[in-house]
């Protein structure tokens, strides 16, 4: 109501703070994701990294976007573990102490 050209305060409107639109960290079975933070705003990137003997099955980088009015992070991959033969092909791919290439081995008995 207003007096002599005065509104007062409780007619003011009202504001709702809109909700930040976020992302939630997603849990990778024996894989790891960074960042470490438990949520990320839209345009926000989680990276998941493997744990050793798995191969990774998917992409690694998760985007956070906007969907209507919601968040949604893009697919997650999978870590799958490595067969007996995946391990044994990458180990013979690998050589065993790439900084000594050029060292010389003496052969004892």
């Amino acid at each position: 109501t207003s007096k002599k050209g005065k509104t007062s305060l409780s007619a003011l409107p009202t504001c709702e703070q809109a909700s930040a639109l976020v992302c939630t960290k997603p849990v990778i079975a024996s894989g790891v994701v960074t960042p470490v933070d438990a949520e990320t705003a839209i345009g926000g990137v989680y990276t998941v990294t493997c744990n050793a003997h798995h191969k990774l099955k998917g992409a690694a980088k998760m985007t956070c976007s906007k969907n209507g009015d919601t968040a949604v992070l893009s697919a997650a991959p999978v870590c799958e573990e490595e067969t007996c033969d995946q391990r044994k092909q990458k180990l013979q791919m690998e050589p065993l102490h790439p900084e000594k290439k050029n060292a010389t081995f003496l052969m004892t008995k």
